[in-house]
């Protein structure tokens, strides 16, 4: 699943925007871009390394599963909102 083009620029412009109110520097196009890109390929190089120990000891369960997200809703959300109704 992609996020909407339009939806991905405001958000762009709205980190920049928040992010120059401290580093004004940022408020150019052109070094807000650059650490944009510098942070997504540091992050893709650095994230893979973290996991490798893992993967090495063996596989386990990723992502979603219905089970555990069941385990974080409130009660009211599994019975079909009944106590939300009473109170």
């Amino acid at each position: 699943m992609r996020i909407p083009a339009r939806v991905q620029s405001d958000m762009e412009r709205a980190y920049q925007l928040a992010l120059s109110r401290g580093y004004a520097e940022v408020a150019d196009d052109r070094v807000f871009y650059r650490a944009l890109v510098e942070a997504g390929a540091r992050w893709n190089i650095l994230h893979p390394i973290h996991r490798v120990p893992a993967a090495l000891s063996g596989d386990y369960q990723r992502g979603f599963t219905v089970a555990a997200y069941a385990k974080r809703l409130p009660s009211e959300l599994k019975i079909g909102f009944p106590a939300a109704i009473a109170s």
